[in-house]
């Protein structure tokens, strides 16, 4: 149960609390600010999702920026 939690992105934390407390203070600012953090934690999810099919971590690899094959020389 405890590594279930530890996967959660922690702005799914901060979405549920936002939510919790905007509705219970009736709130509709806090509801916006909470559907916010939901959709920015699912595309979290779903950035960590493809990057563990392809198997890469923190898009290493890729070879978009690291000055791998475009002429440019790293110091």
């Amino acid at each position: 149960m405890s590594e279930l939690l530890r996967g959660i992105p922690g702005l799914y934390w901060v979405a549920f609390a936002f939510l919790g407390l905007a509705l219970w203070t009736d709130d509709v600012f806090g509801i916006y600010i909470g559907a916010i953090c939901m959709v920015v934690g699912t595309l979290q999810l779903v950035r960590v999702g493809r990057d563990a099919v392809t198997g890469r971590e923190d898009g290493a690899g890729d070879g978009a920026g690291d000055g791998a094959g475009d002429g440019q020389d790293s110091f």
